[in-house]
């Protein structure tokens, strides 16, 4: 998994940027902004939005993590290699909550590109989203 994170920063998708605390700082916030709108969808009955909502929180609450070891990623992709490899690999979260932003991922783009979604994957997607923003939250060194 580590070739996969060096090969993302070989071709620019994943680069080097200086920890800026107040951005991951932001980054949490909006994670839990997303985290409420996904609950607020759920409860609507509005499962396409509570996934989409879901999966935006996880992206942010991930983006803060590795920002914290000092990169910033540019596509999905890359941004999981770097979840693997930076905490995954190291023993410090989940492999369980990684396979489930891969899912995540996979239910929002069916629920967005091909108009695919339900009740059942909402929930899943918030209870997903809400694990990984309270797992996030405990490596932060300022939460």
């Amino acid at each position: 998994m580590r070739d996969r994170f060096e090969t993302c920063l070989l071709k620019g998708r994943i680069v080097p940027v200086m920890p800026e605390w107040e951005t991951i700082h932001g980054m949490i916030t909006e994670a839990g902004a997303d985290l409420e709108a996904a609950r607020r969808s759920q409860q609507s009955r509005d499962a396409k939005w509570a996934i989409v909502a879901a999966y935006s929180s996880m992206v942010h609450s991930y983006r803060a993590l590795i920002q914290v070891k000092g990169y910033q990623e540019k596509s999905d992709a890359c941004l999981r290699e770097a979840i693997d490899a930076l905490y995954v690999e190291e023993g410090a979260l989940d492999p369980a909550l990684l396979a489930g932003f891969r899912e995540a991922e996979f239910l929002c783009n069916q629920a967005v590109y091909d108009g695919v979604y339900s009740e059942p994957g909402a929930r899943w997607a918030v209870s997903s989203a809400e694990a990984v923003l309270e797992a996030v939250r405990m490596l932060l060194p300022f939460e």
